[in-house]
């Protein structure tokens, strides 16, 4: 899993003038869309950034993979900002109908859960199911199971 930081200790190699594939209808090869980059290598991860945004632009990995990321289709903007907020409002007590491992302020803790037994009635229908069910019935027996819990 990448992380925003991955690169943190990687070693800087050099600005290098190479050819990324395929960002803007480019090929590969002396098709490919030449760019002035900025080469960093962690292990025998290598990345490129732009060198004025700091954006990646071309990872690659030898046997592993090649990912290419256009810098000028990235978006700055954060429209939402709760979405940094932690821990998010979903893991605070009224948030969600289930959390799991969760205090009423959202934090980790390991005795506390809250709504397991939506989940427990999710699990009884599917063993009961005995064909394909539309959104509709799994709900219908949902409200059954939990308004005979009551």
């Amino acid at each position: 899993m990448w992380h925003y930081d991955t690169f943190r200790d990687a070693q800087y190699l050099a600005r290098e003038r190479i050819g990324v594939e395929w960002l803007n209808h480019a090929g590969v090869g002396k098709n490919a869309k030449m760019m002035e980059l900025d080469h960093f290598i962690m292990w025998s991860h290598h990345a490129w950034t732009d060198p004025v945004s700091g954006r990646i632009v071309r990872m690659w990995k030898p046997f592993n993979g090649l990912q290419n990321y256009d810098p000028a289709a990235w978006t700055d903007d954060v429209l939402d900002a709760s979405v940094f907020s932690s821990p998010p409002d979903k893991c605070k007590k009224g948030g969600a109908r289930v959390r799991i491992h969760c205090d009423d302020n959202g934090n980790y803790d390991p005795g506390q859960s809250e709504g397991t037994e939506h989940l427990e009635a999710l699990h009884t229908i599917a063993q009961r199911a005995t064909a394909p069910l539309s959104l509709e019935q799994m709900r219908r027996e949902h409200a059954e199971i939990m308004s005979a819990r009551k």
